[in-house]
Parts: structure tokens; sequence; C-alpha cells
């Protein structure tokens, strides 16, 4: 089974022959030109690609190819690079949920700017606080294991002086606990965050879909998510789209695409009409309902859900705050690092590139049609 990378488009899956030897091999020339700071030779490389796809009408893969290149070109070689001057630390990520009583943890260890180690680790404990839960972890672990001049957090444990102290008498020297905020640090422990969300989703959902479930109200565990966006260009070819997660991996079997027919004027009326078409007449129905926007979208999508005697529970996410509005009033943020804000990020963002895409072939072939 292809992992969360390949569902979310960053991994061609070659452990399960999702790609042939050959593509593969052409993967792997173009990492190590980019390695080599060929970008130039790669980016038009694509472009090539990409008006190719766009001249046999394939706009959706055009436009993934069009955001591969964007990226490239906002890439630096220097943001994948630790520290120009190598520093050994180690980088610690943590998620606490003290509903259940359960810790997930990432460790990197990075020795002359490289990463030389990745390990996870998953407990129970007793605890009261993520601060207690870092704190006992700290000490338990480096009591056993080489203690590096500067270990990076997310957020201080409980005690943090008498570590540093513990930690300087066992080493001999020196030890820093830090939290960094800004440059090349931040960024690997930006990374390590996102890996601990990815670890979590592969190995245990059963937590990030209770943390929703409490933290939402939701009358559902959350199992089958899915996600709805509208998409238009001053209100003309309005079209919609629909996203399916299944624990919290896509189901791309259940996407749908939408051209909207009858609906007044307005993102919100464009979006009863897709949530109506999407299930008259049907008998199951998803989890949770996802809807991207904010208090109007989530009154539209109730008003559709009364009409038509929706099971699903049902939130919307704002794009500018991340805030999420729920069914029974109140809105919450996830905070930054937790994987139930991870999920509902990728859901959002998967329904909405899908939503432009859809658009964009749709105008393109309006426009060929003239």
């Amino acid at each position: 089974m292809a992992c969360l990378y390949y569902h979310i488009d960053r991994c061609t899956a070659p452990c399960i022959g999702k790609i042939d030897r050959e593509s593969y091999g052409r993967n792997v020339k173009d990492a190590m030109d980019l390695l080599k700071g060929k970008r130039k030779k790669i980016v038009e490389k694509l472009e090539s690609r990409m008006k190719q796809l766009a001249e046999d009408l394939d706009f959706e893969v055009a436009q993934k190819v069009k955001e591969d290149i964007e990226l490239l070109n906002q890439f630096s070689l220097d943001s994948y690079i630790s520290s120009v001057k190598k520093v050994d630390y180690d980088v610690i990520a943590l998620h606490y949920d003290g509903v259940i009583d359960d810790c997930f943890i990432i460790l990197f260890s990075v020795i002359g700017g490289r990463v030389t180690r990745k390990e996870f680790f998953n407990f129970n404990t007793i605890s009261m606080g993520r601060e207690e839960v870092l704190k006992d972890f700290l000490i338990s672990f480096y009591r056993n294991e080489n203690i590096p001049p500067e270990i990076d957090l997310r957020f201080y444990p409980s005690d943090r002086g008498s570590i540093e102290q513990l930690f300087a008498e066992l080493a001999g020297r020196k030890v820093s606990i830090k939290i960094p905020f800004r440059g090349n640090k931040r960024k690997m422990s930006d990374l390590a965050a996102e890996n601990l969300n990815m670890y979590i989703y592969k190995t245990d959902y059963q937590v990030v879909g209770q943390r929703l479930r409490e933290l939402l109200g939701l009358k559902r565990f959350p199992y089958w998510i899915e996600g709805f966006d509208i998409s238009h260009f001053s209100e003309r070819e309005r079209v919609g789209a629909a996203v399916a997660f299944s624990r919290g991996k896509a189901d791309r079997s259940r996407y749908r695409n939408y051209i909207i027919k009858e609906a007044g004027a307005g993102d919100t009326e464009a979006l009863k009409e897709v949530l109506e078409r999407r299930f008259r007449g049907v008998e199951e129905f998803p989890d949770l309902l996802l809807i991207d926007g904010g208090m109007g979208q989530l009154g539209a999508a109730l008003e559709v859900k009364r009409k038509l005697n929706i099971s699903s529970d049902v939130v919307a996410l704002a794009k500018r705050e991340e805030r999420v509005f729920m069914e029974g009033g109140g809105s919450l943020v996830f905070p930054d690092d937790s994987p139930e804000r991870f999920l509902f990020q990728n859901i959002r963002d998967e329904v909405h590139r899908r939503a432009i895409t859809h658009h964009r072939k749709r105008r393109q072939q309006l426009s060929t049609k003239k």
C-alpha cells in the first residue's frame, strides 16, 4: 500500500511499482542535477513538458507541472542544508494528546550539517501537560545517549534550566536547549513537525480522529471526510469540486467535479447546488463534511443538511486564520504543530487545487469551441 506522500502527490511510489524503472531513473537524474545547482536545466525541461501537455489538452497534469516549476523557481539549496557553520544538534518535535494520554515524538540528529538519524517514539504517559511530558522524555532519553551541544525544540520543557544543568554535568560541557524562530534551524524544526504528523497518520489515525471528535464536538468518528470548494472567475463558468479522505488518506475514487448550472450568484448558492447534487438520493453519508470558507459557507451547508436530512457532521475552514467554524456554534484554531491542523489543510488544499484545475480546464474547453 502506498504511503501518504503518494496520495498527496509528493512521491511516485517506486516501492510498490507505481512508476517504471526508466521514468524513475530520469527522476533520480533530475534530482542529482538539482543538487548540483542545475536548476535552469530542469525548469526548461518541465516547461517543455507543460507545453506539450497543454497541446494534448491534459490541463490538470499541466497545472501540476506548472506548480512544480513555481516551486523550483523558489527553491534555494541553502534551505536544505541545516547550517553553514557545522554545529551538531538534535531536533525534537512532540505531539501530546491529553485526552487519551498518548504521546508521539520525532528526533533528528544533525551532525556535520546533515541529518544522520531520524527516530520516532510513541508511548502512553501519566504526566500532566506537554511540558512535563517533554521534560520526562528528555531526561529518560539522554541518560543513555550522547548529549549534543544543542537541543532544538518547538516549546520549552518544564524546569528547562535544571535540565540544562543536568545535561552539562553528564556531558562535561555546556548544553543549550533552544527554540529556533528563524533560519535553517527553524526550517529543520518545521520539517521534523511535518514528518511527525505524517508518522501519526501512517501509524495511528485513531489518535487524530479522536482528537478531532473531542475538539470539534463531532457526533461521528471522522473516518470518512469529504471536502468541498467552489471556483470561478468573476462569477463566470463556476465549478465545484469534492475530494474524499479515508482514515487520513486521499481516496481518489470518490473525487467529483461539478459544473454549476442553476444556482444564483455567489459562492454560497453555488455550494448549495453542489451539495444537493452530491447527496440527493444518497443513503450512505461521509462522517464529516469540510467546507472551504467561513460562517457563510457553513450556514449554506447546514441548510442543505437539514433539507436532505444528511447525517454527516459539518465544519468550515477559513483560509485567513485557518479557523474552524463548528456546526453547534463557536470556532477554534488548531495548534500550528498539530496533526489535526495538518490533515484539514491537506484536505482543503487538495479540494482547492482540484476546483481551480477543473475551472481552468472548463475555460480552456469553452475557448476552443469558439
